[in-house]
């Protein structure tokens, strides 16, 4: 069990989404490693022993995890040039990969692809064409909230203050309704009609998870602490890490 609820589902979604290999690296109450043939991934959520690890490293450190500046402009610099080997999440190669292809300028683009690899039909097959188009990453979908708001600014926009149409958007692409149903006639139409790019509605239909911002944020604050304590304290670092994690 998870703070998070992802693990609760990530063994059905990723046994069905195409590519994934036919069983998961490693399944415990604690951590998920998925493989895809192509190319290789592996996701992991956040769990208890980060938790765990947190508190060590402030003890090590004799350091309050909340008394940091994770925002300094060393540590900033180090994740946005996805120098973050040996970080939970942000440290893993599918995560570093995103980064590096994304190249985020600040902490808001770092939560947004954490929300992006955090999803399920987010990046693989979606983003990472709409990046290689032109598509900016602010724009981009990469979590719950950001269908709902772009549908709700447009709703705005025209003069409807009633947002029941974007909840249910939301609701249908972050269950995967739309990639396994298609999405109807009505919704597309309502949805041109809201002067919505094509771009946007095709990425949401390829949805089949999709992760809470409040969580994006959450893991990407927790990278840059972390990335702080390996900056400042790397033997401590190195110790309590690999305490958890074989390949750190």
């Amino acid at each position: 069990q998870t703070d998070c609820g992802f693990c609760d589902t990530a063994n059905e979604f990723f046994h069905s989404y195409p590519g994934a290999a036919e069983t998961p690296l490693e399944n415990n109450a604690n951590e998920f490693h998925f493989a895809f043939r192509n190319p290789t991934v592996y996701i992991r959520a956040l769990s208890q022993p980060i938790r765990e690890a947190m508190y060590l490293m402030e003890r090590g450190t004799n350091t309050s995890a909340d008394r940091i500046d994770y925002l300094s402009p060393d540590i900033l610099e180090d994740l946005l040039n996805a120098d973050c080997e040996g970080l939970p999440d942000m440290g893993l190669r599918f995560s570093r990969q995103v980064i590096e292809s994304c190249k985020p300028r600040n902490f808001a683009q770092l939560s947004k692809i954490t929300g992006m690899t955090h999803s399920i039909g987010l990046w693989l097959d979606n983003a990472e064409y709409l990046l290689g188009s032109g598509i900016p990453l602010d724009q981009m979908i990469s979590c719950r909230e950001d269908i709902y708001c772009t549908i709700r600014d447009a709703l705005i926009r025209h003069g409807c203050t009633d947002y029941g149409f974007a909840v249910t958007v939301m609701e249908n692409a972050r269950r995967g309704r739309y990639l396994k149903n298609g999405m109807s006639e009505s919704d597309r139409a309502l949805l041109l009609d809201l002067e919505l790019p094509e771009w946007f509605i095709d990425s949401l239909c390829k949805c089949k998870y999709l992760f809470l911002k409040s969580d994006s944020i959450r893991y990407t604050r927790d990278s840059m602490i972390f990335q702080w304590y390996k900056l400042h304290y790397p033997e401590i670092f190195r110790e309590v890490m690999t305490t958890y994690y074989d390949e750190m």
